[in-house]
């Protein structure tokens, strides 16, 4: 009746070692993923501050390299609206 015990409780920590192993990789499966994800949505954010930068600089010198045009009756403003 000891040994039947004994093998018992074996097997049942076998099993627990086993579902504790699985659910710890399942666990830091979880965590990479959500690492990778997070990494991926910096890196493009990070490309579209360089894109909207690299426009903005294109713009500014556009801007210094031809003057506004200023016709008789008014000027035009920034937006482009006339006063």
């Amino acid at each position: 009746m000891v040994v039947v015990i004994q093998d018992l409780t074996n097997v049942l920590s076998n099993n627990l070692v086993d579902i504790g192993f699985a659910l710890g990789s399942f666990a830091l499966s979880i965590v990479y993923y959500l690492l990778q994800r997070q990494i991926a949505q910096r890196r493009r954010a990070e490309i579209e501050l360089q894109q909207k930068t690299k426009r903005e600089r294109l713009v500014n010198q556009n801007r210094s390299t031809y003057p506004p045009i200023f016709k008789f009756g008014g000027s035009v403003g920034d937006d482009g609206s006339r006063s």
